[in-house]
C-alpha cells in the first residue's frame, strides 16, 4: 500500500527512510508523552508549583520529559533539514542555513536542558 510505496522511493543509504522513520517515531512518542501528562494533569491536578514538580520528578516521568525534549528536538532537525535541502538550491546558503538550524536548535536543547536541571528534574 502507501507506506510500501513511500518506502520504495526512498533510499535508506541516502537518509530519506531514516528520515522518515524518526519524525513518525519522534511524533508518536510525543503524542503519547502529551496524552499521557494531559491525562495525569487531570487525574491529579497540581494545587501548586510545588505539587507540580513533585510530580514531573517522578523517575517515570522525569526520564519520559527528558525523552520528550530528545524527541521534539530530533523531530525538528529533521523536518527543517529536509525542508532545506529540498527548497534551498544554492549550496552555500544551504549550508550556512543548515548550520545555523543546527546551532539553533543545539542552543534550545541547552536551553531545555537548563531547565530541567535549575527545577531539580535531572
Amino acid at each position: 500500500g502507501v507506506i510500501r510505496g513511500v518506502v520504495f522511493h526512498m533510499s535508506f543509504r541516502g537518509g530519506g527512510i531514516r528520515t522518515w522513520v524518526v519524525q513518525r517515531v519522534s511524533a508518536l512518542y510525543m503524542l503519547f508523552y502529551f496524552v499521557t501528562v494531559t491525562y495525569l494533569m487531570i487525574l491529579v491536578p497540581p494545587r501548586d508549583y510545588f505539587t507540580f514538580r513533585a510530580l514531573l520528578a517522578q523517575p517515570l516521568l522525569n526520564t519520559g520529559t527528558i525523552l520528550f525534549g530528545i524527541a521534539l528536538f530530533a523531530h525538528m532537525w529533521a523536518g527543517m533539514r529536509d525542508v532545506l535541502m529540498d527548497y534551498v538550491r544554492d549550496d552555500a546558503l544551504r549550508f550556512v542555513l543548515l548550520t545555523v538550524t543546527a546551532t539553533g536548535l543545539l542552543g534550545l536543547g541547552v536551553w531545555f536542558a537548563r531547565i530541567l536541571f535549575r527545577v531539580g528534574l535531572t
